[in-house]
């Protein structure tokens, strides 16, 4: 029962993050050209590299050949890390950079 609340509760820290985040320091260009670029290796980078890892390796055997490993693995590596980022600095009192990499 707790660990169904950490989904909520942490929605909720990061909006709060948001929420406190000046806006003039987070939407300038060098910000937005630094997340275009981390968004492209995130998103499609890694994904396409983890797959045609787990390829190869379910080709030579070392990792079992079932759909479900496979998708966890895939959703894993594509999966956002930021969110527990986030709430590390909240209860690290560092507000204003919990508010930048909101």
């Amino acid at each position: 029962m707790l660990g169904s609340a950490y989904s909520p509760c942490g929605v909720l820290v990061l909006a709060g993050s948001l929420a406190n985040a000046p806006r003039e320091k987070i939407l300038t260009v060098p910000n937005l050209k630094k997340f275009f670029g981390i968004s492209v290796i995130r998103y499609l980078l890694l994904p396409l590299s983890i797959g045609s890892l787990l390829l190869k390796l379910v080709k030579y055997g070392f990792v079992p050949n079932d759909p479900i490993l496979l998708f966890v693995i895939m959703m894993e590596a594509s999966m956002p890390p930021a969110q527990n980022s986030v709430l590390i600095l909240q209860l690290a009192n560092m507000r204003e950079e919990a508010g930048k990499l909101a």
